[in-house]
């Protein structure tokens, strides 16, 4: 007589399949307790859900971007007015008047392609080295800055800057 074994419903295929496109942390998580697939089924998987997962995570502590616009107009606006009147007067340069900590505005108008030059003069202030991985002046050499923000407890932004250039960004509770 053959026995039936009961399978967990969180190891069911259609429960891993769901998770990884819902929650795609939680779907990598049972992708691998599961055992669903071969090892480099697996593999490919979770390299595709790990990027997918930036952008989902991206999405869920991200969202109100869109909000912003009109905040990030006026102080575009400011730092124009600011820069026209440091040329006219050429007196003692003007210290931003803006706080060192980054807000969401600041960081809706950084974009990819940015030097880290650009990035501080968009914020007011420097972001801390988190960490630096390869060699300065080799190919991929990246950096990258966390820096303090205004909202929630917590709030911060992560800037990851390769060979010179922004190329990724990632904020957390900015306001």
């Amino acid at each position: 007589m053959e026995e039936k074994v009961k399978v967990p419903f969180w190891q069911k295929t259609w429960v891993v399949v769901l998770a990884c496109i819902f929650i795609p942390p939680a779907g990598i998580a049972l992708l691998w307790v599961s055992k669903k697939g071969g090892m480099v089924l697996r593999i490919i998987l979770t390299v595709i859900l790990g990027f997918y997962s930036l952008a989902w995570l991206s999405g869920v502590f991200g969202g109100g971007a869109s909000k912003t616009t009109n905040q990030t107009a006026a102080k575009t606006e400011v730092v124009a007015e600011q820069k026209a009147t440091t040329e006219t007067k050429k007196e003692e340069p003007v210290a931003p008047t803006n706080s060192p900590k980054m807000n969401m505005a600041e960081f809706t108008a950084i974009q990819n392609g940015m030097t880290y030059d650009e990035v501080v003069a968009i914020v007011g202030g420097s972001g801390t080295l988190s960490s630096e991985v390869g060699t300065k002046g080799e190919p991929y050499y990246t950096q990258t800055y966390t820096f303090e923000g205004e909202g929630d407890f917590g709030a911060n932004a992560i800037l990851s800057i390769q060979d010179g250039a922004l190329t990724m960004k990632t904020q957390y509770g900015l306001k």
